[in-house]
């Protein structure tokens, strides 16, 4: 027998045919979706009168027919009977008669599983919905995420309802078959998007797919670890709530409608203010919330969205802490104990559950480029790591002014503070040249948020934040470095900057007086010395009422600040940055001048400090799971927010809230419809002219158009849009916001500067891989 000649051998099928495995996979995945979709896309509506609601006892519909809940009647909630809806999205109405003040009594969907220690089982995704006084109608979301025959719908008093009561006329169930279709699309679109770029690397690029596994298989994993234990909370059902959440989830879903509506960017967000608009688009950046507008676009809760945003945001955070700690230290394993440090840092959790500050910890994933930005530009020895230093400060300073302008604030603050400490080292030539070019390329990117800001904060009389009292607002000492419930049982409650970041500083400090930083030990001290002002600031320590009272004008431009504890963002990164450099000069210089192993005293170093740091999040997710409230649906995409904000117009009349058109002399009309900020009215004036006053209030930016042309609009005495109709109009009027032509220009401008900047980096990038730049140590690294 002759033996097997192994050239002659057939490699696996895999090897020959794997672009026919790669379209078999896709078919697969078309059969799966086409099987699953129709059932998504079948209508079905319910409805229930007032003769068909019964008594619930036990959680559980009766045989007692019931519509009226009080807390002086045996009956505390009604009910329907059960009834069945297959898996999707659905708007359930209810009309009701209430005297409900304040959440005391709620409207829900529920589902009974088939053992009730189980609960719904996870079911149904439906929050409750708390009915005002002044309605007769709610609507809410929900969301059926398995089909189940035991639903019902029922109407209960709360747990300490007062006086109130509540009588239920009809409730009606609508299925919304194109959001439940664009829902599971997006689903199955995602995961199949994982699936097959995976089987591309398997199929098409196994070797090399392999190659960079093995180098880099035990950071990505470390990675999505530290990700997955910032993200913790997000494997509950729902969002917890947290102070500001209200506010924020508004914010999304005005994006959502604003781009249902026309609007790109959405600088005027309809629905806040009784649908009366608000420019939260013109003061506080959105940029990184518009996947998250989308996602309602698709179908998904507002809570889902928020989820989105608070993973996708921890994803940066680590990646860009990663990224810019790994190339001051030149170390991975350092950058991934900073990474973990920084990414759980308790304030961050705190700004994420507890406050639900989208602007606080947006710009907290950005603060590590700003760092590596300033370290590059005073640390370069070359022309190509100074441009790659301003372009990462660029990015960083941009991407903070997008999120968040008291951050900006901030950093505008502190970092020429640091360009001073940093003494004649910043006026070098080159050194200067890098921060001016920095400016000007931060100004480029920042022009479409930048000019519509300054052009309102000139021609737009606004409410402005009011006064802030620092010293009330400011944190007890002590809570800086521990987690503290929340004694009113709403939110997570508090968690500081942690004993983990005390520790850091008492370690920086004694690795500085061993000398061990050597060259680095002057800016060493300065970072230490701005780490340590900046939990002074922050604390009643610091003396505010002082300030108020001898330095008011310092005081008051500080007060726009409202909360003291906002310096703990730039705080916390410099903690980090100071445990990185300790870790990097305990590894280079310290354990050899001690006589230690360097990687010894290292893992147990870092290994210390990470589980302090897990301890810590453990204790504030344990409050959380505890205490916090949870969000799943939410409110047929309307939020409430009461009150006036920094950019609702000065004389705004929040009392008059009709939604209704006011007429002048005469005239008549009515409403033929509204979307996001656009109102179609059919108008019939007078002989002699008359004005219309429309339900929105008045930004720069609004007008009205009719076939005949554009007519003059203005403020009305309530800030609402007045219209000047010319004599003996009849016709449409149409109100909408068109932002100026300076603004689109100053769009396009930051449209090409990111292009501009894009390729500069890919071109920095590339030239890396093909010469890789070197990254000097500690001991090369800034001088002091």
């Amino acid at each position: 027998m002759k033996p097997t000649d192994p050239e002659n051998k057939k490699p696996p099928f895999i090897k020959r045919h794997p672009k026919l495995l790669f379209c078999l996979f896709i078919l697969l995945q078309l059969l799966f979706t086409l099987t699953f979709l129709p059932d998504r896309m079948k209508p079905q509506d319910l409805s229930f009168g007032q003769e068909q609601l019964v008594a619930e006892s036990g959680g559980k519909p009766s045989d007692q027919p019931a519509s009226y809940i009080h807390s002086s009647v045996s009956t505390h909630a009604v009910t329907t009977r059960y009834f069945a809806l297959s898996r999707g999205i659905y708007d359930i109405s209810v009309d009701y008669t209430t005297d409900n003040s304040y959440r005391e009594c709620y409207f829900e969907l529920t589902a009974d599983a088939l053992s009730s220690d189980r609960g719904d089982a996870g079911i149904v995704s439906s929050d409750r919905i708390y009915p005002d006084a002044a309605e007769s109608t709610v609507s809410f979301r929900t969301y059926v995420n398995q089909p189940s025959e035991q639903l019902h719908v029922h109407a209960c008093l709360s747990e300490d309802p007062g006086n109130s009561y509540a009588i239920v006329s009809a409730i009606r169930i609508h299925k919304l078959p194109l959001k439940s279709v664009l829902h599971d699309l997006t689903i199955y679109f995602f995961f199949f998007s994982l699936i097959d770029l995976l089987l591309i690397l398997f199929l098409f690029f196994r070797e090399r797919s392999i190659r960079w596994f093995r180098r880099n298989g035990v950071s990505l994993c470390a990675l999505m670890g530290i990700v997955l234990v910032g993200c913790f909370p997000l494997l509950h059902k729902g969002v917890l709530f947290g102070d500001d959440i209200l506010y924020h989830l508004q914010r999304i879903i005005g994006i959502s409608e604003g781009l249902s509506g026309g609007s790109f960017p959405v600088r005027i967000q309809p629905g806040w203010h009784a649908d009366y608009g608000y420019a939260v688009g013109v003061g506080y950046g959105d940029l990184f919330l518009f996947p998250s507008g989308l996602l309602l676009l698709l179908g998904f809760s507002p809570a889902f969205a928020l989820e989105f945003y608070i993973f996708f945001m921890s994803t940066l955070t680590a990646l860009f802490s990663l990224y810019a700690f790994y190339r001051i230290t030149g170390s991975g394993n350092i950058a991934l104990c900073g990474t973990f440090l920084y990414t759980t840092m308790g304030f961050r959790l705190h700004s994420i559950y507890a406050g639900e500050t989208v602007g606080e910890y947006g710009a907290y994933t950005f603060l590590p480029l700003i760092v590596l930005g300033l370290w590059e530009i005073y640390r370069a020895r070359e022309e190509v790591t100074a441009k790659h230093g301003i372009m990462i400060l660029s990015a960083g300073l941009f991407f903070t002014i997008e999120t968040h302008m008291l951050s900006t604030l901030i950093l505008g603050i502190l970092i020429p503070l640091f360009c001073l400490l940093m003494g004649k080292r910043t006026f070098e030539k080159r050194v200067l040249l890098s921060l001016l070019k920095t400016v000007g390329l931060t100004g480029l990117l920042s022009c479409s948020f930048l000019i519509p800001l300054i052009d309102y904060l000139l021609h737009m009389p606004m409410r402005g934040s009011g006064k802030s009292w620092l010293w009330d607002n400011a944190l007890d000492p002590l809570r800086l470095f521990i987690t503290s419930t929340d004694l009113d049982h709403v939110t997570a409650g508090w968690s500081g900057v942690g004993i983990v970041a005390l520790l850091i500083l008492f370690l920086t400090s004694a690795i500085l007086v061993a000398g061990c930083f050597t060259t680095i030990s002057g800016s060493v001290a300065k970072i230490l010395g701005m780490a340590v002002f900046l939990l002074f600031l922050s604390t009643t320590a610091f003396p505010w009422e002082q300030m108020a009272t001898h330095m008011p004008k310092l005081y008051g431009f500080l007060s726009t600040l409202q909360f003291p504890w906002h310096f703990l963002n730039e705080a916390s990164v410099l903690i980090v940055l100071l445990e990185v450099l300790s870790m990097r000069a305990l590894l280079d210089y310290g354990a050899k001048k001690l006589g230690l192993n360097a990687s010894l005293v290292l893992l147990t170093a870092e290994t210390i400090l990470c589980m302090l740091n897990f301890i810590q999040c453990n204790l504030f997710y344990e409050n959380m799971a505890n205490e916090a409230r949870t969000i799943t649906a939410y409110d047929c995409l309307h939020t409430y927010f009461g009150g006036a904000a920094e950019f609702t117009p000065a004389n705004a009349d929040y009392n008059d809230d009709s939604g209704l058109l006011s007429f002048v002399d005469g005239a008549r009309g009515e409403i033929n419809s509204r979307r996001g900020t656009t109102i179609r009215a059919t108008i019939t004036g007078t002989e002699s002219g008359t004005t219309v006053i429309f339900p929105e209030w008045w930004y720069p930016g609004y007008q009205a158009v009719t076939d005949k042309g554009i007519l003059h609009t203005k403020a009305s005495p309530s800030a609402k849009i007045q219209v000047s109709v010319p004599p003996g109009f009849h016709g449409e009027i149409k109100v909408c916001f068109i932002e100026p032509w300076y603004w689109r220009v100053s769009e396009l401008v930051t449209l090409l500067t990111i292009l501009y900047a894009g390729i500069g980096y890919y071109q920095y990038v590339t030239a890396g891989f093909r010469k890789k730049p070197r990254i000097p140590k500690i001991k090369e690294s800034l001088p002091s």
